[in-house]
């Protein structure tokens, strides 16, 4: 599909859009959050009934529409939630509840569709085509563990213990 950012005309010349790319991905997605930010706050000072199910879905409600909305005029979608994030933290009044509600609900969630979806995108046909690479990953990641392990307790002095089952 095509975003509202691939859209505009501006964004035809190559050499313009190597240089406003960055500025347009960064500095939309910090507007785009903050804005967020900043009607959450006014939405939060209308609300009469502040349960924990009421913001929870009022947050979720924000965060997937922002989103989303960065998702369509092409800016960065992790830092857009994160600048709305951070902006929410820092000045609304509700930010201690909220943050309480999220950690203490939404851990588990965010877990399990992190690696639902990572796992969806996982193609097994691209190990067969690239087998040699995955035993390379396989070795180099097995050596730096255990060669870490080992590099990093001897440093620090740690237990022998640490040396011997951390790398598993």
């Amino acid at each position: 599909p095509l975003s509202l950012h691939d859209a505009l005309p501006i964004w035809k010349s190559s050499l313009l859009h190597g240089i406003l790319s960055p500025f347009w991905s960064i500095g939309g997605a910090l507007i785009l959050g903050i804005l967020g930010g900043i009607i959450l706050n006014m939405a939060t000072k209308i609300l009469k009934k502040e349960t924990d199910g009421i913001l929870i879905v009022v947050l979720s409600a924000f965060l997937i529409s922002l989103f989303g909305i960065a998702k369509w005029i092409g800016v960065d979608e992790l830092l857009t939630t994160m600048a709305f994030g951070a902006f929410v933290v820092n000045k609304n009044p509700l930010r201690g509840k909220m943050f309480n509600l999220l950690e203490r609900y939404t851990d588990e969630l965010v877990f399990l569709l992190f690696f639902t979806i990572s796992g969806m995108h996982l193609d097994f046909g691209i190990f067969a085509s690239s087998w040699l690479l995955v035993l390379l990953f396989f070795i180099f990641r097995t050596i730096g563990k255990f060669g870490g392990t080992y590099l990093g307790a001897g440093i620090s002095k740690a237990d022998p213990v640490v040396k011997k089952y951390t790398p598993f």
